[in-house]
């Protein structure tokens, strides 16, 4: 995208003057309304745009900085691992040294499970069933209100002709918008 032609900056320069000045009375000024809207539009998408590209240089730059401390951290924390994995050789019972500036640690963890979820399914079914959980129905609201029909602020089942509880029905105006076309 490129700049303004001085037409389009014209428009912009003239915002102001038209929203005190233009009553939209007849096509023609129902148009220098879209071309106000066009023109606004296209200095929203110039914004973006070179915001986007400062935003993503600096994020290209943090991203860069913090992976070289990120590097250098890892670097000193295997060098601490190496340590207190000596001291644990000397006293297994060492699992935390406390030191001024900080706490090593080693605690055991959980294993992760991997899971095949169908031969594990496969294989409860048959040997542990209780460990089954029987799923909750869900509606099919999609389907149900295509089987119903809208009358007033309720529905109704046209089968039946009984009003559908739990279900009101709001109408709403139509939605206006405005589309200006891209240049």
């Amino acid at each position: 995208m490129g700049q303004m032609n001085p037409l389009m900056q014209n428009e912009l320069d003239t915002i102001e003057e038209a929203k005190e000045q233009l009553t939209l009375d007849s096509p023609e000024s129902a148009c220098r309304a879209l071309r106000k809207i066009q023109v606004l539009k296209k200095k929203a998408a110039e914004i973006e745009r070179i915001a986007d590209a400062e935003i993503n240089r600096i994020n290209e730059w943090r991203a860069e900085e913090i992976r070289k401390l990120n590097d250098n951290i890892a670097w000193f924390e295997a060098l601490l691992y190496a340590y207190h994995h000596l001291e644990l050789e000397r006293d297994p019972n060492r699992k935390t040294i406390k030191l001024p500036y900080g706490t090593l640690q080693i605690r055991a963890q959980q294993p992760v499970f991997h899971r095949d979820e169908e031969t594990l399914f496969n294989w409860v079914a048959k040997n542990k069933p209780k460990y089954l959980v029987p799923q909750d129905p869900k509606l099919d609201w999609a389907g149900l209100k295509s089987a119903l029909k809208v009358a007033g602020n309720v529905l109704i089942d046209p089968e039946t002709g009984e009003q559908v509880p739990g279900v009101t029905v709001e109408e709403r105006p139509p939605k206006f918008s405005v589309k200006v076309e891209e240049e």
